[in-house]
């Protein structure tokens, strides 16, 4: 316990930098600064990454439909193809489909965005479900109220932090 496996690093010569550092015994501060170094690059990619920006952005814009009078209306603005009374399946699947025409659409698919994909995916299915009543049978007005409490202030904040947990973060700064 309190440690993580991350795989294998890269073979750069930045990343070989870091485990020279790391077996010679340099201090933390010079060590931090060459992973830092060596992660800048992966970093750069992953704010490019159209899968994680959009399946990002939609994630923060359903909760904020869900604030909105016309729940189903809002969704399907967002391009979340969803009946009136979406449940929260419908709109966990109509979040995936969207995310994957946006990234069809712009033709950058990666691996990276479909980690993202699947983390917000998880992320609005776990969150959303606990505040429903039950899974069979929950109302449109049930399922819209679960989703508009994660656009509070306090609860936007779990949402990011599930999300970023269900994303593989050492592959953002490793690959």
């Amino acid at each position: 316990m309190g440690h993580v496996r991350l795989g294998t690093l890269p073979k750069t010569h930045k990343w070989e930098q870091v485990v020279g550092l790391i077996a010679g015994g340099a201090d933390v501060g010079r060590i931090a600064a060459a992973s830092a170094d060596a992660a800048e690059h992966g970093l750069e990619r992953a704010s490019a990454d159209q899968g994680l920006a959009h399946a990002f952005w939609l994630l923060t814009q359903i909760p904020q439909a869900a604030r909105q009078t016309n729940f189903s209306d809002q969704l399907k603005r967002l391009g979340l193809e969803v009946s009136s009374k979406p449940t929260l399946l419908e709109i966990v699947g109509a979040f995936t489909t969207a995310v994957d025409r946006h990234v069809r659409e712009s033709g950058k698919r990666s691996d990276l965005g479909e980690m993202a994909q699947h983390a917000a995916a998880e992320t609005l299915s776990s969150l959303v479900g606990r505040e429903l009543p039950s899974l069979f049978g929950p109302t449109a007005g049930d399922v819209q109220q679960a989703f508009a409490k994660l656009g509070t202030s306090d609860r936007f904040s779990v949402l990011a932090r599930d999300f970023f947990l269900g994303l593989p973060a050492a592959r953002l700064v490793i690959s």
